[in-house]
């Protein structure tokens, strides 16, 4: 599957190919997609993430040009242009590569759904700003701007700003502010663990002695070794071992009320965003995580547990993903996963952390 991962992204999203050399290019590179399944299915997950990109784009300035008729602001309508071209290059892709359709794919329907979907957050908005003016309205992606995680706001006659994050969901996750960052001490072991910056120099000190950081990311499963011995550290596991975090205990409540808290306030993001998911098999409306059923101010550590993912063929020494389990309710509520880089051959260095939440 290595070289399956080889450059595929770019192959894709390459604007000099046409659908066909692409798709001669892949299929020389995958020789036996038409008989693999899981080669169709890899196929199949890159080409979706190329519609799921433009969709969600999609959804964004559609809810920016409605609150500018809603208002009556009289701005210029939002260019969907890009979005359109996504949406175009998807569907070409997956009708060269997928001619019977083995995915069910109903693109009018899903334009269909997300216009429902629109009037849907429309209607929260109009609800939050209630009897307030409002002046103007941005959106980052008409106006290619970067606002940390907010990508429509809204100015008020009196001043206020209000800050809205736009997302769509269709795997029950749903990403934190800053959830792919490679600044693991200061944005994941500080800020959800609590680990000093002090406490991270001695622990890379004492588990990769004579190593500078820039040659631990040199191979992602170190990150991953670093992130179970902060776990075990800072949430006082007891019972527990490398690659068998699962069996533990947590007893450091403190710590566990400290990473519940951050990950609800950056689920908001470090502007205050207010969140408007959107399903993307049903087009409702996501009102919460499970996070946000989890009072940590009635909470004791043995109502959580931590596990490895799941029926998986490991071909790694050290377990790169963990979910938080809320045993009450028996699901994950969040994520976190050790990743590689995946643009050159063979690579093992360290991209990121990523971070999810679960919405159901």
């Amino acid at each position: 599957m290595e070289e399956l991962k080889i450059r595929l992204n770019q192959i894709l999203w390459d604007q000099n190919l046409s659908i066909n050399e692409k798709y001669n290019i892949i299929i020389n590179r995958v020789p036996h997609y038409l008989v693999n399944i899981e080669e169709r299915k890899s196929i199949y997950e890159k080409i979706e993430w190329i519609f799921h990109d433009g969709l969600w784009t999609y959804f964004e300035l559609i809810i920016y040009d409605k609150i500018n008729i809603q208002y009556n602001l009289n701005q210029a309508e939002a260019d969907k242009s890009e979005a359109k071209r996504k949406m175009k290059l998807w569907i070409d892709l997956y009708n060269k590569f997928f001619e019977n359709n083995e995915y069910n794919i109903n693109l009018e329907n899903d334009i269909s759904n997300i216009e429902h979907a629109s009037i849907l957050a429309l209607e929260k908005i109009v609800w939050i700003v209630w009897t307030e003016n409002v002046t103007e309205v941005t959106s980052s992606a008409n106006d290619f701007i970067e606002w940390n995680a907010r990508d429509v706001f809204i100015n008020l006659s009196n001043w206020e700003i209000l800050n809205f994050s736009i997302k769509t969901d269709k795997s029950g996750k749903v990403a934190v502010f800053e959830w792919q960052t490679p600044k693991i001490q200061e944005k994941v072991y500080n800020r959800y663990f609590n680990l000093s910056n002090q406490e991270f120099d001695i622990l890379l000190s004492t588990t990769f002695p004579w190593k500078t950081f820039d040659e631990i990311k040199e191979n992602y499963q170190n990150i991953a070794l670093l992130t179970q011995k902060v776990i075990i550290k800072q949430l006082w596991l007891e019972n527990a071992e490398i690659n068998n975090l699962w069996q533990a205990t947590i007893t450091n409540l403190t710590n566990l009320k400290h990473l519940i808290t951050q990950l609800k306030y950056y689920k908001r993001s470090d502007d205050n965003s207010i969140l408007i998911w959107a399903n993307r098999e049903t087009w409702e409306l996501i009102e919460d995580a499970i996070i946000d059923k989890i009072d940590t101010n009635d909470l004791n550590a043995d109502d959580f547990c931590i596990s490895k993912t799941a029926s998986r063929k490991w071909d790694y020494w050290t377990e790169p993903t963990f979910y938080f389990i809320d045993n009450w309710r028996k699901v994950a509520f969040v994520s976190f996963q050790t990743k590689h880089q995946r643009w050159t051959r063979s690579s093992v260095r360290f991209q990121d952390i990523t971070i999810r939440l679960r919405t159901e």
